[in-house]
């Protein structure tokens, strides 16, 4: 099944990666990832497919989008994904498959976000906005370490490439279009 707002595959998450949301659940954000790693939206959500192994982190999201613009949701937005700590009860997460150069090694040349795949955030982040009534405003849009100041990922995603102020004003134009 693909859902109408323009996600191109569903691929649930180990159940170790989520949990079920309350029976009304409020979402008043939506928190913008960089998967600081994975080049494709394949590859992560194959990831969170799994149980995590020991010592590694039992994280997801409810949407992932790789550079190719190829969009996979991994997490019903009524359950609470595991993305932003005090952040996940109310907010949808989506990450950006985005790395900034040099990240591996000296040679590394990173996952650098692509338009394409920039303006599938956005047109999902605006469906979003417009089911759930929120204002696509970066109070209500953010990034993760904005959403989750205690997160080790302070960069998370603006040094991966992200722009949060571009991307949310293309949010907004697409708001003001029916």
């Amino acid at each position: 099944m693909i859902p109408a707002y323009a996600v191109d595959l569903w691929q649930r998450a180990h159940v170790s990666r989520w949990r079920a949301g309350p029976m009304r659940r409020i979402i008043t954000s939506i928190v913008v990832h960089a998967t600081s790693g994975h080049g494709s939206a394949q590859g992560v959500a194959d990831m969170w497919s799994r149980a995590p192994a020991a010592g590694e982190s039992n994280s997801s999201a409810h949407l992932v989008v790789g550079a190719d613009a190829y969009a996979i949701q991994c997490v019903h937005f009524d359950d609470v994904a595991n993305h932003a700590h005090l952040a996940n009860a109310h907010s949808i997460g989506l990450e950006f498959c985005a790395r900034k150069p040099g990240t591996f090694e000296p040679d590394d040349p990173g996952v650098i976000p692509t338009v394409a795949q920039l303006a599938k955030g956005a047109s999902i982040i605006a469906w979003l906005c417009r089911t759930y009534a929120i204002p696509a405003t970066r109070t209500c849009i953010l990034g993760h370490a904005e959403a989750d100041p205690d997160t080790s990922h302070t960069s998370c995603p603006q040094g991966d490439g992200i722009d949060l102020d571009h991307l949310v004003a293309d949010v907004a134009r697409l708001m003001e279009t029916p």
